[in-house]
């Protein structure tokens, strides 16, 4: 989405027959609403470490997860120009496995970003305003979503890629923040309070 685009707008445009907007930056949309949505939480929370700072690093990421989207979108038709042009001069491995690790990049920094967000929500949710209980697991199943769906996009364009030494270092990076979503999840599977 654009900064000149509306909701309806963009709603219309991932309904459309068009592979971009698509799936990746619906992920990253959903990102962007669940740091929004913490940000609102936090700032009507006093108990916790809810500073200023804090909060400001959760708007940055909020317009951080639109850029992504953006990114993911141009990585996906970058990478269908590339197909498109091997198909027709003769396929080259290298090129394309090159054009999946760069279409993998934008989910991947979605999937890092909600990582990092989710450590932080993990962290201070216990000392959430409790008038937004509601708001506050919202978060959490919007991070877990983001989460999901990014990662499966990281998946499908590395298992895209010939060569599998190439993919190594992008699998460590996802594996590398497997604690913070148990974690999230972990808080999920708890019964809220009625």
């Amino acid at each position: 989405m654009t900064s000149d685009q509306s909701i309806t707008d963009w709603l219309a445009a991932v309904a459309s027959r068009n592979p971009t907007p698509g799936g990746g930056a619906v992920a990253a949309h959903l990102g962007a609403q669940s740091t929004a949505l913490f940000a609102m939480v936090c700032r009507y929370s006093k108990t916790g470490d809810f500073g200023p700072q804090f909060i400001s690093a959760l708007d940055a990421s909020t317009q951080r997860f639109l850029e992504l989207a953006q990114a993911d979108e141009v990585a996906y038709q970058t990478l269908m120009l590339t197909l498109k042009n091997e198909r027709k001069n003769g396929s080259d491995p290298v090129k394309i496995d090159a054009a999946y690790l760069a279409a993998a990049e934008p989910p991947l920094m979605m999937f890092e970003l909600a990582a990092k967000i989710a450590r932080q929500f993990c962290a201070v949710q216990d000392t959430t305003n409790q008038n937004l209980a509601s708001d506050t697991s919202m978060v959490a199943l919007m991070l877990e979503c983001t989460l999901r769906c990014a990662e499966l996009n990281i998946h499908i364009n590395l298992n895209a890629c010939k060569d599998a030494t190439l993919t190594e270092a992008y699998k460590l990076r996802v594996q590398s923040h497997s604690e913070a979503r148990e974690t999230l999840e972990a808080i999920i599977a708890q019964p809220t309070a009625q």
